[in-house]
Parts: C-alpha cells; sequence; structure tokens
C-alpha cells in the first residue's frame, strides 16, 4: 500500500515521513476510521483519503513530536470517517450543542496567566472538553499550527466554516476560563 503513495511526494527527505507516518501510525489511523465505520473497507478508504490530505502537510509533521503527529493525523482520518458515514446515513450535519451568550463582561483574561504552562495546560483541558465539531478546529489551530485554509482543506469544510467554529470556541473557551476561576484575579 505505502508503494502508491510514495510517487506523491519529492524529496527523500518528505518520503522518509511519509514511510514512518505510514509504518508508525497506520495501525492507529485504521482503529481510528473503524470506530465509526464499523466496516473493513469503509474504514481502508478513509485512511487512504486521509494519507492523500496528509502528503500535502508533511510539512507540519514533526516526528519529534508524536502528540501533535497524532492529533493531527487521529483528526483528519476521524473528519474523513464521518464524512463518509454522513453518505450512507442521515446523521445530521452540524453539531446541536449550545453556545451560550456573552456574559456581557468585557474585561480580558489575562494573557500572561494563558501564556504560562499551567495555564496552557488548563486550556487544553477546556478544548478536550469542546463537542467534536469545536475540538477538532482547535486542535489543528491551537496545538498544531495550522491555518485556518490548511484546517478548512485537511477537514474538507470551507474557510468560512472553520472561521465561525473557531471564533465560537474561543467564546466558550473564555467563558470556561473565567467560570473555572483559573485565571488569576
Amino acid at each position: 500500500m505505502l508503494s502508491q503513495y510514495l510517487p506523491l511526494v519529492q524529496t527523500d527527505y518528505d518520503k522518509d515521513k511519509l514511510e514512518y507516518l505510514y509504518s508508525a501510525y497506520y495501525p492507529l489511523m485504521f482503529s481510528v476510521a473503524m470506530k465509526y465505520l464499523q466496516n473493513e473497507e469503509a474504514a481502508k478508504d478513509a485512511v487512504h483519503d486521509s494519507i492523500l490530505k496528509i502528503i500535502r502537510y508533511l510539512d507540519h509533521i514533526d516526528r519529534d513530536n508524536p502528540t501533535k503527529t497524532k492529533t493531527l493525523l487521529c483528526t483528519v482520518v476521524k473528519n474523513r470517517a464521518i464524512d463518509l458515514l454522513r453518505r450512507t446515513t442521515s446523521i445530521p450535519v452540524g453539531d446541536t450543542e449550545d453556545v451560550e451568550a456573552m456574559s456581557g463582561d468585557n474585561t480580558p483574561a489575562p494573557i500572561e496567566y494563558l501564556l504560562s504552562r499551567e495555564g496552557y495546560e488548563h486550556l487544553l483541558g477546556y478544548i478536550d472538553e469542546l463537542g467534536d465539531t469545536y475540538r477538532s478546529v482547535c486542535r489543528l489551530k491551537y496545538v498544531n499550527g495550522l491555518k485556518e485554509a490548511e484546517i478548512a482543506d485537511l477537514l474538507n469544510l470551507s474557510p468560512k466554516t472553520v472561521s465561525v467554529r473557531l471564533f465560537r470556541a474561543r467564546r466558550i473557551l473564555k467563558n470556561k476560563i473565567r467560570e473555572g476561576h483559573h485565571v488569576p484575579e
């Protein structure tokens, strides 16, 4: 299977990286796809489509940071599996979770705290609490450092959809931080 992807990359460095990704993460990617699709052939299709997407973003893959790599790969495969599932079933496209209105308190969260290691860990915890719709785009943006256009391409979304999801997620996260009392007074 790997041999079909190697001609799609130009440099030997990228070929080595792709070989590494394939050998180290294919079972994980397949497992994620199977979780959603419950069908071996459909899961293979989801992984195949995901690898084709990921090839275009090999420069964002850091072999020295397996957490970021797993996040990127699993997010792309999960979204592709969900897309395939939606085509064959009647699962609603949008996320139905309610977005609470702003409280009217316009005081900004202290940036110093959010930039600290402890603040960053809390923020990652809050991102993990978000619904799938917002969690995926936030992980790709804030953990993997992708641009909105790249996220849109990887997740097969419009750039506007990614922008709206990030905006809403930031509002939710801002409220969670305030409610969690993790922001120093």
